[in-house]
């Protein structure tokens, strides 16, 4: 086998297991909508998302991206999780309100 086929495996078996992993937690970690958060306003995400990023609770998780033509990784997602807790509130509780206040960007 050459290298460059080699890395290719390696890279495809850790996109598998972060995959895994992400559906793991996706199962059995619990979150909460909108409804069970303490937020009233857009206003009051914004202000608890400045503390939330300053204390590191501002996660972000990467998806693989495989092509369905090859099976191989093709790239990855990015994708935001705010920890509170042992609970993720959920992106669409904070993602709109982040947008609204340009917030949004502070993710990138």
């Amino acid at each position: 086998m050459n290298r460059i086929r080699i890395y290719r495996i390696i890279i495809f078996l850790l996109a598998a297991a972060v995959l895994a992993e992400t559906v793991w937690i996706v199962r059995n970690v619990p979150g909460r909508t909108a409804e069970n958060w303490d937020f009233d306003t857009d206003t009051e995400i914004a202000g608890a998302f400045e503390d939330a990023l300053e204390d590191g609770r501002i996660q972000v998780w990467y998806q693989p991206i495989v092509s369905p033509d090859t099976g191989e990784t093709a790239g990855a997602e990015a994708l935001s999780r705010w920890k509170e807790g042992e609970e993720y509130i959920s992106p669409s509780v904070f993602i709109a309100a982040l947008e609204e206040s340009g917030q949004v960007v502070q993710l990138d």
